[in-house]
């Protein structure tokens, strides 16, 4: 019984030490990376293949956007901040299906405005409110994206169109 206790302490000693670094690796010197340097050829590189291209914005039936004044005592300025209201316009998203709870939280992009303060009026609808409708670019992409993840990216409209 000793000796396979032995046998089996010795094996894991072994195989801890192959584990270390290699002092003929100059990767394992522990020294850092320069920025944008890498250690080594990533897998994709070393297959010869390409990265995936970005999944393509979808649209989403019946999504439509309404852009109307509202009521409002603040709204949001386009760069993440909440202030006074001077002319502010709601943005509702409506979409026939509904808007699905996601983990990470919709975020509205009207050219290079990001919208993140919504609201549920009703549970077909979104609804960001602008501060000031002068801010919003005419003609601008119009698109909802959960965070960062641009595969969840809904186009509402390629040129957003302003009324009196």
């Amino acid at each position: 019984m000793h000796s396979r206790a032995f046998a089996l302490t010795l094996s894991l000693a072994l195989c801890l030490s192959c584990a270390g670094p290699d002092i003929d690796d100059p990767a394992s010197t522990g020294t850092p990376l320069a920025e944008g340097e890498r250690e080594g050829p990533t897998r994709l590189a070393q297959e010869g293949q390409q990265p995936a291209p970005a999944p393509a914005p979808r649209r989403i039936e019946g999504a439509r956007l309404e852009v109307s004044p509202i009521e409002a005592e603040q709204g949001e300025d386009g760069r993440g901040s909440l202030v006074p209201a001077v002319r502010p316009v709601a943005l509702d998203l409506r979409s026939e299906e509904g808007w699905p709870g996601r983990a990470l939280d919709p975020v509205l992009h009207v050219g290079q405005l990001r919208l993140t303060h919504y609201q549920h009026p009703a549970p077909d609808v979104l609804r960001f409110v602008v501060a000031d409708g002068a801010l919003l670019p005419a003609g601008a992409e119009v698109f909802l994206q959960y965070g960062d993840d641009v595969a969840s990216r809904v186009v509402l409209t390629d040129s957003l169109e302003i009324g009196p």
